[in-house]
Formats: C-alpha cells, structure tokens, sequence
C-alpha cells in the first residue's frame, strides 16, 4: 500500500465507510457519536465472507499508519537483529513462533475501526456493549479471528481494556473461554501477546484449573495449545516458571490418578513418540507437546534437570536416531537441548549423553538432509575436545559414505574430518579455528561485540588455555589411533 497515492486511500476508506459507515475522512479529532447496540457490522464480522474482509481492512489500516509496505520493509531491515531474522526461518516456523506484529497507535483510524467493531464507547467507564461484543465473537470461528488480530495489533493501552472488558484475567471466565471449542484459541493468542509483567502472573494464575486438573493436558479434549502456550509466556517473561512445572506434574498426576507425577515422566507423555511402522517412514509425535518441551528447555538452566533427564533417560539411540531425522522433533528437541546453555552443568551433562547414546550412528545421521544438522551443532557444543577427537575418528571411518553426497561432504568439513586424517596438529589447529568462529557469531548474535578490546583478549587467552591443555591431554589417542 502506498500511503501516498490519494486514489488509494479513496478506495480503501470507501469501502470501510461502505461496510462499517465510518468516515475515515477527517483528522479523527472530530466528535464521535455514541455506540449503537449490537447489530449488522458485528454479524459482518462473524460472515465467512466479511469477516476476512474487515481483518484485512484493519491490517490496511495499521499498514497505512506505519508508511508503505516499502517503508516497513525497509524500516524492517535497518532494525532486524539475526534472531528476529531467525523468525522467519523454516525452523522456527516449526517451533510456531509468529512473526512480529505492528501495532496501531491510539486514536488512530485502526483503533477507530477496532472500537466500531466492538461497539467501544470511549466516555463510558464501565462498557455498556464491549464485554458482549468480545465474549461472542470468541465463540464465532471468524469472529474470532478478528478477535485475535485485535489482541496480536491493538496499542498496549487498548490490549489492557479489551482483556478488562472481556474479563480475560479473571479465573472462572478463562476457564469457560478455554473449554470452548472455539474460543480456546484466543486464549492461546491472549497467553502469546501478553505485554507486562502483572498480566503474566494474572494469567499464570488462569491456567491453573485447566492444567492442575488435568483437562488442557488430556489429549481427547485437545487443549495442549493452552499448555504450549502458557509455557512460551513463562519462559519469555522469566515469570511463574516454577510454578508452571508444578501445574504439569500434578495434571499428569490427576490424569493417571496415582498423584504427583515427577517431572521427567511427563515428558514422554507430551511427546507421545510413536516409531515408523516401516523402515522409511516417519516419526509420530505430539507436535505441540514437543513444542511445550522445546518452551520448558527455554526455563532458567536450574529447572531444566528433570525436562532434560525426562528426554536422555527415557528414550533410547534408536528413538534418538529418529527424532534427529525428524524435522519436528529435531527442532524441537534435539535442537532445544543443543541451543541451551550447553556450558553449565545441566545441559553439558545431556549433550556429553545424547553424544553417547547415538556413537555408531554418526555417519548414517551424517548423511540425512535433517540429521546432517544434529552433527554438526554437536560438533560444537561438546564441552571435551577428547569427545570432539572421537566424533572425527568416527565420522573418518565412514568417509567413503560421506563423500556421496552434499550432506556428508559438508560433515567432513565441518567437522574436521579430513584434518583429523592429516594429523594430530592439523586437526587441533582445524577445531581451534572452527570454535572462534562459533564463538565469534555467536558474540554478534547477542550483541556483545561493543564490549573492550581487552575483554576479548581475555577470553581468547582463556580459550587457548583449555584448548592447549586438550591438546595434551589427547594427543597420544590420535598418535594410537592414527597407528
């Protein structure tokens, strides 16, 4: 849209005056008349056919306030970081994370439109229609839609007075909007478009009955939405993180009805991972529940022990051989432990032995279009640089099969597979090279590149210390495996 071109703007404020009799025309100072009831345009918004129309016509208008799509674009690009950029990925389109929003500012046309919608009277303090308005269309499917667009592009201002209107943090009316079969969904979008602090705890609060009770987590009622959606807010917000957990433990409790569940038990009954029945077919798991586990190993690294041990305990190298060619799971799971804090305890413990569990299978993962990926993060993240040594000597082994295609020849050099072959100095200089690298993006990912010159240096001396003393430490094996 370009905001500049005046027969644009002709049209698109036609056909809102011609679907909602809002004139769009004025400066928007202009003395609005009070809230009718009730009627056609609320009946529009739940249309099959109007409803779709009056959400792009919001998105338009939010459009239109930010400048043209040139304009975000552009605006886009100068302010991205690599994370944000990161969204947009294959990846992370599994892990269903959305897109940022723009936001409609107050008093804008967008907002106007979202009030008319609402049947909003901005004098009254207590809304006389707003509360009705906002409960049906969450039970209407296409109401709905428009519903959560409101909540994913209104102003913080207005998100806060949509929820106090539709009674959103009270805790018997989260629990009817979450057992519908409808308006579940907004309440999903409402847990992933919290903006404060006190929201989140009002909400950690809401999913109390629904999870403690078993109901969100009992797969026939399909509500593990509510579960996967709860789990992103607590582990974004550092907020009830806890007391998550302890919801969790006890809804599977009251589901097997044997009490408390520990923590790494719940884990398989969220992925529910059923094997190919066939060699070549494909993994079967909960794609939600894996996305809740990807969320919990996103809790302080103190929390994660028991999600951590629920995954390395509980399934063994062939299962761990399946989800690594999974593009789900392996996103999710393999992914959501190597993309963890892999230097503190709990998390270099499980990667050490994830590492173990899949020894023998390094090659086959090696040339896999998804399991390629598992090898050459794990490359990385394993603290020893005598399990390094052993994953080389493994992957040389096969290097005849490496060689076959991309995958596999990409493996070799990203993991020093040919160095090794060369000698013992060649591939510790080859794997000194590769972890500055990764140390190096990873620096510019999280934006700790303005720090002193002198703080580098110390963290390269640092890192040459302990890679030296690695180096020591296995240069007979390389010697004795070479001979």
């Amino acid at each position: 849209i370009d905001s500049e071109d005046e027969n644009i703007q002709k049209y698109l404020y036609s056909i809102v005056y011609e679907l909602t009799h809002l004139d769009l025309h004025g400066d928007g100072n202009e003395i609005q008349d009070p809230p009718s009831e009730p009627g056609e345009l609320q009946q529009l918004a739940c249309n099959p056919s109007a409803g779709p129309l009056l959400i792009v016509l919001l998105r338009l208008l939010t459009l239109k306030e930010h400048g043209s799509t040139d304009d975000v674009n552009e605006k886009k690009t100068e302010i991205e970081t690599d994370a944000e950029k990161a969204n947009k990925s294959i990846s992370n389109f599994r892990l269903g994370i959305h897109s940022k929003e723009l936001l409609f500012s107050s008093s804008s046309f967008a907002e106007r439109l979202a009030k008319l919608l609402l049947c909003w009277d901005d004098k009254a303090k207590d809304q006389p229609y707003a509360g009705d308005v906002i409960y049906g269309l969450s039970g209407e499917t296409k109401g709905s839609h428009l519903l959560e667009v409101l909540l994913r592009t209104s102003n913080d201002l207005f998100y806060a007075e949509i929820c106090q209107a539709g009674k959103f943090f009270d805790n018997e009316s989260f629990a009817e909007y979450a057992k519908h079969d409808v308006s579940n969904f907004v309440m999903q979008t409402l847990l992933n478009t919290a903006r404060t602090r006190e929201q989140v705890e009002s909400l950690i609060k809401c999913v109390d009955e629904i999870i403690s009770s078993g109901y969100a987590l009992d797969v026939k009622n399909q509500r593990r939405g509510l579960v996967w959606k709860a789990a992103e807010m607590a582990a974004k917000f550092r907020i009830g993180q806890e007391t998550f957990l302890k919801y969790l433990k006890k809804g599977f409790g009251a589901l097997k009805a044997d009490g408390a569940f520990a923590l790494e038990d719940c884990i398989p009954e969220l992925i529910n991972i059923t094997r190919p029945e066939h060699e070549g077919g494909r993994l079967v798991l909960d794609a939600t529940g894996a996305r809740t586990v990807y969320q919990l190993l996103r809790f302080v690294p103190r929390l994660c022990d028991g999600v951590l041990s629920g995954i390395i305990t509980k399934y063994d190298s062939d299962d761990f051989e399946y989800m690594c060619n999974d593009g789900l799971a392996s996103r999710c799971i393999i992914d959501g432990i190597l993309d963890g804090p892999t230097g503190q305890k709990p998390f270099s413990k499980a990667v050490k032995k994830m590492y173990q569990k899949l020894q023998g299978k390094w090659v086959a993962l090696s040339v896999e279009r998804v399991g390629q990926h598992t090898v050459k993060k794990i490359f990385i993240k394993l603290q020893s640089m005598e399990d390094r040594l052993s994953l080389s000597e493994e992957l040389a082994q096969g290097i005849h099969k490496l060689d076959t295609n991309a995958m596999g020849r990409s493996v070799i050099s990203e993991c020093a597979v040919r160095d090794y072959m060369e000698g013992e100095e060649v591939w510790n200089n080859a794997v000194k090279k590769l972890l500055e690298k990764e140390s190096f993006l990873k620096d510019i990912i999280e934006g700790n590149l303005v720090g002193s010159e002198k703080k580098r240096k110390r963290k390269r001396k640092k890192t040459n210390k302990v890679d030296n003393e690695d180096e020591e430490s296995t240069a007979n094996k390389v010697k004795k495996s070479k001979e």
